[in-house]
């Protein structure tokens, strides 16, 4: 999960189509997100179509991501990561700090 926050941050940084597409392609189920997203109409959907209507879906995503992200309230993810802290609180130590992404 961490790989996919970093790319995705680096994806909202750059505020590039192309770099959310590719995040898209990495790490999303895109098969299942398509599918899903056809609803009844999935059935209608030529297999030879499929790969076509697949690539459109991620590139509109990423497009929509990259124009739209910074009207969305809190719309580019944000690097929230709190400090680590220090050895000896309360006999713990945090090896990795928190991380939370804001869409």
């Amino acid at each position: 999960m961490e790989k996919v926050a970093r790319d995705l941050l680096s994806a909202s940084q750059s505020r590039s189509a192309g770099a959310f597409a590719a995040t898209l392609h990495r790490h999303a189920d895109t098969g299942y997100i398509g599918s899903y997203s056809l609803g009844t109409y999935r059935t209608k959907l030529a297999n030879a179509d499929r790969p076509g209507y697949l690539s459109g879906m991620v590139r509109f995503i990423g497009r929509y991501a990259a124009s739209e992200g910074a009207q969305i309230p809190g719309g580019w993810l944000q690097d929230q990561r709190q400090p680590a802290r220090q050895p000896g609180h309360h006999g713990r130590q945090r090896r990795h700090s928190a991380q939370r992404l804001e869409l």
